[in-house]
């Protein structure tokens, strides 16, 4: 039988030792260069690792030497060409870092909050978003606002040709035509114009969102108590890109004897009243001017006060309804009167009931499928508004489609002209995309919540939802 010699290693290694000129020749003058054979073999080496991936050879290869190998390599030869290597890299290692110190240094970052506020997660957010760009050149904001001009572009130029409804008519007055009776849409190049341009003010707004902010006090004395932020929210108005502010839509009040509120904030007319107004017991209706916003800075305080009859344990509540243009990191999905209009195909109608559990808190919170499941699938509803049952601050719609964030109608039953389409009725006033969208889909993880005082009434709710074309 073959006989093999011995001391195979020592002679492998004083030989390949004695090859180093020759090694270095043929590095110096390669058959093929390294970045083309490289290349070439990108295939070869992906199927190779696929192939060990699916054989487990890397993990067995790790238990097959053991730390026994790894320590005394990493101890021996590591050890001692540690410092040698960090100083032949030097050059690859100024060359690699200076396009990131570049952004670090040319990175506007939102201004530092005091320390421990949790404001300042933002700056840290606003710079890992910069740097991940830098190192991928992926911008996933621009990227998806591309893709939504396109998409709401093309589905806006077929959707305006369907038959839809008429707009509801303000509250108040009367449709120009039967409230059912339905009208095709023109079609031509102005239409396609319209519809483009819808999509692109749709495209721009995909960082928009809505949020609500309720503000409590207990035992309001006549002359005023300063209300706090409910838990959960913040009297801090959230950060957003400086040029592309936040503003306050609108504020109602759910109170048990009337009296005064005012509120402020640091951009505002002033800071002793800024906006002082008369609130009525049990009257939660919008309190500004419909049309003209309150403009807001980002991360400044909301302050509150209110006045009331000072009645023990009474809880009085003051919810605002908030808009922001861009809001990093919220993808909430809100349509237009115009792109209602385009999609509207019929009504539909959820009932259930909302329990408030504590006071002063978003509580009783109902799955939009938990009271009845008979939503068409896989399709987009648009929220109008809500008939309401029971007096309550606010009936919230949150979920995923919104951002997570709450969206408020005014908990205010015998006025369903305006609750119903309170939405819609936003939309007319101030010309924004104000109206929430959710697919069915996520039906299950839509939740329809009310905030209420001490009372704990139940709210009856039936949310008026509107079906859309998905074309």
């Amino acid at each position: 039988m073959p006989k093999v010699r011995p001391n195979g290693a020592s002679r492998w290694a004083a030989r390949t030792a004695a090859a180093t000129a020759d090694y270095q020749a043929g590095v110096a003058s390669p058959r093929r260069g390294w970045q083309q054979s490289t290349v070439a073999a990108a295939e070869a080496h992906k199927a190779a690792l696929m192939e060990s991936f699916t054989r487990g050879a890397f993990a067995k290869g790790v238990q097959q030497a053991g730390d026994a190998k790894w320590s005394a390599a990493a101890q021996g030869k590591g050890a001692e060409r540690f410092g040698p290597g960090a100083q032949a890299g030097v050059g690859d290692y100024e060359k690699g870092v200076q396009k990131y110190l570049n952004v670090i240094e040319n990175t506007i970052l939102p201004p530092r909050g005091p320390k421990g506020d949790p404001r300042n997660i933002e700056r840290v957010k606003v710079m890992a978003s910069a740097l991940r760009k830098a190192k991928t050149g992926f911008a996933l904001v621009p990227l998806l606002l591309l893709a939504s001009l396109l998409i709401m572009a093309v589905v806006g130029v077929f959707a305006l040709k369907q038959p839809g409804a008429l707009r509801p008519q303000t509250p108040g007055t009367y449709a120009e035509e039967p409230i059912n009776q339905k009208t095709a849409r023109p079609g031509g190049v102005g239409v396609t114009l319209v519809a483009i341009l819808a999509g692109a003010i749709g495209a721009c707004c995909c960082m928009a969102a809505i949020d609500t902010v309720t503000f409590s006090v207990t035992a309001a004395a006549a002359g005023g108590t300063a209300m706090a932020a409910v838990a959960g929210d913040s009297a801090a108005v959230r950060n957003v890109p400086f040029g592309n502010l936040p503003v306050m839509l609108t504020h109602f009040l759910k109170t048990q004897t009337a009296g005064f509120y005012q509120w402020t904030h640091p951009s505002g007319h002033d800071v002793q009243r800024d906006f002082r107004g008369r609130h009525n017991s049990a009257t939660v209706l919008p309190m500004q001017a419909p049309g003209w916003a309150e403009p807001l800075e980002p991360q400044e305080a909301i302050s509150a006060t209110l006045g009331a009859g000072a009645v023990a344990g009474d809880i009085e509540l003051l919810t605002f309804l908030m808009y922001y243009p861009e809001l990093p990191g919220t993808l909430a999905r809100l349509i237009d009167l115009a792109e209602l209009d385009s999609r509207f195909v019929e009504y539909v109608t959820v009932e259930d009931t909302t329990t408030a559990t504590v006071g002063a808190t978003y509580s009783g919170a109902r799955a939009l499928n938990a009271g009845s499941d008979l939503l068409v699938a896989n399709t987009d509803f648009a929220v109008l508004g809500a008939h309401i049952g029971g007096i309550c601050g606010a009936l919230t719609v949150r979920g995923v489609d919104t951002g997570n964030l709450r969206c408020p109608i005014p908990g205010m039953p015998g006025r369903s002209d305006l609750t119903a389409r309170w939405f819609p009725f936003l939309c007319e006033e101030f010309g924004l995309p104000l109206i929430p969208i959710f697919n069915s889909a996520n039906k299950a993880g839509i939740f329809i919540e009310n905030i209420t005082d001490e009372n704990l009434v139940a709210v009856p709710f039936a949310l008026v939802l509107a079906r859309l074309s998905m074309s």
